[in-house]
């Protein structure tokens, strides 16, 4: 797939978002 690349990218920075903000909870 072509776009993997750029959906596991997507992925990473909704999992570091997420993990930035229970953090921070």
């Amino acid at each position: 797939i072509i776009g993997n690349a750029q959906w596991l990218r997507n992925k990473a920075i909704v999992l570091t978002h997420f993990s930035s903000r229970y953090k921070m909870e």
